[in-house]
């Protein structure tokens, strides 16, 4: 166990004297590591800059963490929506709520806007339901 920490600070200790050298040699080179504006820098150091993001991309797991704010997201959107459309059937009247309705025709679509806008109709046509103060 001792030698596989070894080891493996070795390889630490490698890997970060590569990258010293990477850096130094980039400097000698002239790609474009002390430049001021973008436009300044050669395709040689773009290469650098790719390499670079691609390297830091892989190892703060940019992707994974996309995938997981994009999966709770779509979990939480539909109890979302729901909470909203009982919210919003409980303040508005049914003429404000046929208008709204005819208005977001144009952005979402006839399915969704055919289940949201009966939704809205049958709690608003209620009013004296679940969701109430008192």
């Amino acid at each position: 166990m001792l030698r596989a920490g070894r080891m493996s600070k070795k390889t630490t200790d490698d890997a970060y004297e590569n990258q010293v050298q990477l850096e130094r040699r980039a400097e000698r080179e002239g790609r474009g590591r002390n430049a001021e504006w973008p436009s300044q820098i050669p395709s040689r150091g773009w290469k650098d800059v790719l390499w670079r993001v691609f390297a830091e991309v892989k190892e703060d797991r940019v992707m994974l963490i996309a995938a997981g704010a994009a999966f709770y997201l779509l979990l939480a959107l539909f109890p979302a929506l729901a909470a909203f459309v009982s919210i919003y059937g409980f303040v508005a009247d049914p003429q404000t709520i046929a208008e709204h309705i005819s208005f977001l025709g144009g952005v979402l679509p006839s399915g969704g806007l055919d289940i949201i806008g009966s939704q809205l109709r049958s709690l608003a046509a209620q009013r004296t339901g679940a969701l109430s103060f008192g």
